[in-house]
């Protein structure tokens, strides 16, 4: 429990200011994210302070970082913000009402999830999605620190104890061409300019296991950690490229050829991602079952 003296009432404006100051760095660039005055966001600070009888940022220059003490009460503060912005949107007994917090990789938003997220909103209006799109080591993070519900990703390489993964679908690597070669593909594999989906990615990271596993150095141009700036490119014709084939890569506009590879055996599986323990365990199950169904076709 937050140590606030009996009697006193925690104000939630505060605490977000708070948690703002912490996410930007410093007080000023908190007031402008909160369209407030710098005086008033250290008004604020110097409240929640003395209710708490505790230091919670410490300042240096025009930064501020949070104390030991703010370091562990802030899943506590942030859960108190989460329920006043669900009883919103009315109180449900099963517990399906208020804010979810989802992210998912680009490549999962302008599917999947997307249709998820008009299906919650038709069966469930007292719920509300909040969107978060990143890169899936971002997204990953960000559900075991508590600041995403659940997340779309590409699974990750390691297992974490606190979270439970769903493996959603999977997408296989195919050899991205221009729609009209001049040469055949497996020759332009190993000659033309090739753009390389970023291996410090996860998804990155499989395509170049294959390319280690088969023995194949490509003439590396370009290193990209967005699937769809490099369908582009090679849609431009500056090189050819390995990728996952997920649902949106080849368009008309883009104008683009997918090869199998051969003695593939490697793919990219993308997996749903949340907290076992998390309070809002109702709501993530119930998007994460409506996930699963719409992949799978089942009623």
């Amino acid at each position: 429990m937050l140590p606030c003296p009996k009697g006193k009432m925690l104000d939630t404006r505060f605490l977000q200011s708070l948690i703002t100051v912490i996410e930007q760095g410093s007080i000023a660039e908190a007031a402008r994210s909160l369209n407030l005055t710098p005086a008033a966001i250290g008004q604020r600070i110097r409240a929640l302070e003395a209710d708490l009888n505790t230091e919670l940022l410490i300042r240096t220059g025009h930064k501020a970082r949070p104390t030991e003490a703010c370091i562990q009460l802030l899943p506590q503060m942030r859960e108190i913000i989460l329920k006043c912005r669900d009883l919103e949107f009315g109180w449900d007994p099963k517990g399906l009402s208020g804010v979810i917090r989802v992210g998912a990789i680009s490549t999962a938003l302008t599917g999947l999830v997307s249709s998820a997220i008009r299906e919650l909103r038709h069966g469930y209006p007292q719920m509300q999605i909040h969107l978060f799109p990143g890169t899936s080591k971002e997204l990953h993070r960000q559900v075991i620190d508590g600041d995403l519900d659940l997340a779309v990703i590409v699974s990750p390489p390691t297992t974490e104890k606190s979270l439970f993964t769903e493996a959603l679908y999977r997408e296989p690597l195919v050899l991205v061409t221009p729609d009209s070669p001049s040469i055949a593909a497996d020759i332009m594999l190993r000659t033309a300019p090739f753009i390389a989906y970023d291996p410090a990615s996860w998804g990155g990271l499989i395509i170049q296991r294959y390319l280690d596993r088969i023995g194949l150095k490509p003439n590396v141009i370009s290193v990209l950690d967005s699937p769809e700036a490099i369908a582009f490119l090679v849609g431009e014709g500056l090189g050819v490229s390995i990728m996952p084939d997920w649902g949106g890569l080849n368009t008309q506009a883009r104008k683009l050829r997918l090869t199998p590879l051969p003695d593939l055996v490697e793919q990219r599986v993308i997996s749903s991602i949340y907290r076992h323990d998390s309070s809002r365990i109702k709501k993530i199950e119930l998007f994460n079952t409506m996930l699963r169904r719409l992949r799978t076709g089942d009623d």
